[in-house]
């Protein structure tokens, strides 16, 4: 079986979940035999190379919108090139963008993967139906058209993208899942010095980071052995704002360590108690997977498909809205060692039993050996 992605975020270059879920779905599927190619434009240079048995291919980012405009056209061949090259079996691509629309067929089986379109994200956080957003719509839905094969990351990204487009497909529900690395994480005893919090996440407000900093400023004033810690790039230079609203309202118990690799924030959270998760949309997030496997105790915004994944009380917990967060971080704050251990460790067995890439994996596997079977 010989499968292509197209992506234009794949470790080591600068990512996000979409970029790490790729990564590791890749590099498991070459361990299980199967020939894998990774397709898309990045910074530097074009360039083919072997990355851990995954052929990365990669070809020059514009930084112009003519550019843009011709790489859209240009990917379209390179594709076809790729495809006819290596005897591509399966091509996945990801919603957002509807890179798809307008191009005559590619020979080769389509799968879409519905991490969540520009138009879904845009409607969830009520944005401007404007000129560029009816564009997009139009470009994803001839995107989502072009194929019968979708997969969607959960229950609520699949009935929200039928509901926005106006289509009707057979709903493939294949969680995100994520590489157990074997680690021994540290369970929280709740009787040292300093409690630290993490938030993880780009740093703009659709993730809530700025809602967290409002909670945090009240919260911190009012204790002097917590420390937060915000790991994620900054957007839009909102590193500056965030860290100016600290500076005028005198917190300076938080620690900003930027984008960091999948293993450098593991090896950080070894050390971090509560992982904070205040995003206003998220389609399938890996953050609260990674914290949990991590035998973390992740306070969630019930937001779209968070209760797929956290039950209330049980293995984590879920925050309602913005005007919650203080709340929660005060109750975290007051979590016995007995309730913080119990909670870390169902949270642990979610992930292992349900969300390990071995486990997810191979419901991809079958799906595309029926496809390849039954074509389109």
């Amino acid at each position: 079986m010989n499968v292509l992605f197209y992506c234009n975020e794949y470790p080591p270059y600068p990512h996000g979940g979409i970029g790490t879920f790729t990564k590791e779905v890749a590099e498991r599927l070459v361990k299980l035999g199967v020939n894998v190619y990774v397709y898309g434009a990045y910074n530097g240079e074009s360039k083919t190379e072997i990355i851990n048995g995954v052929t990365f291919i990669a070809d020059k980012k514009p930084n112009n919108n003519i550019g843009k405009i011709y790489l859209r056209i240009k990917i379209y061949f390179r594709l076809k090139e790729i495809i006819t090259k290596y005897s591509i079996n399966i091509l996945e691509v990801q919603d957002a963008g509807g890179l798809l629309a307008f191009y005559p067929k590619l020979k080769t089986n389509i799968v879409i993967r519905l991490h969540g379109s520009k138009t879904t994200v845009s409607k969830l956080c009520n944005g401007k139906e404007d000129f560029k957003y009816h564009i997009f719509k139009f470009l994803e839905k001839s995107h989502l058209q072009k194929t019968n094969n979708i997969i969607a990351v959960s229950k609520f990204t699949a009935k929200y993208t039928k509901q926005v487009f106006n289509l009707n497909f057979k709903d493939n529900i294949h969680y995100n899942g994520i590489t157990n690395l074997d680690i021994e994480p540290m369970i929280n005893n709740q009787e040292k010095d300093l409690i630290t919090y993490s938030f993880v996440g780009s740093l703009y407000e659709r993730k809530g980071i700025f809602d967290l900093v409002n909670a945090w400023i009240d919260f911190s004033k009012k204790r002097s052995n917590v420390q937060l810690i915000v790991f994620g790039k900054d957007i839009n230079s909102n590193l500056e704002k965030i860290k100016k609203q600290l500076f005028d309202n005198n917190v300076h118990n938080v620690k900003f360590k930027g984008h960091c690799t999948k293993d450098e924030m593991f090896a950080e959270m070894k050390f971090v108690d509560f992982v904070f998760i205040p995003s206003h949309v998220e389609n399938f997030s890996l953050v609260p997977l990674e914290a949990m496997l991590n035998k973390k105790v992740v306070y969630y915004t019930n937001q779209t498909s968070a209760s797929e994944l956290i039950k209330d009380g049980e293995n984590g917990f879920l925050i309602n809205g913005k005007d919650d967060i203080y709340n929660k971080l005060d109750c975290s704050y007051h979590l016995t060692k007995e309730a913080y251990n119990k909670i870390a460790l169902n949270g642990y067995k979610t992930v292992i039993e349900n969300f390990i890439t071995e486990v997810t994996l191979n419901k991809d596997i079958e799906f595309y050996k029926r496809i390849i079977e039954h074509g389109n």
